[in-house]
């Protein structure tokens, strides 16, 4: 299974074009987990959807999103 390894932000666009390489290798399995930052992009919708749009037929989409009750906004 191929890891993102990759220090500072980890974006929805770097989940898909980890997600895309996966694909055009066949290495991406059944379940696709996603669990990434979404608001560091201006456009997170835009990118969450794009990658919806581009998993292939076959694929089971898991999204899984960090949530830190303790955090304050600064």
């Amino acid at each position: 299974m191929a890891k993102l390894k990759v220090k500072g932000d980890r974006t929805m666009n770097l989940a898909y074009k980890v997600m895309m390489n996966q694909q055009r290798s066949y290495t991406l399995r059944q379940y696709a987990v996603i669990c990434i930052g979404t608001n560091a992009l201006d456009d997170y919708e835009e990118q969450t959807m794009k990658i919806i749009h581009d998993l292939e037929p076959g694929h089971k989409l898991i999204l899984m999103t960090l949530y830190n009750a303790r955090a304050d906004a600064d």
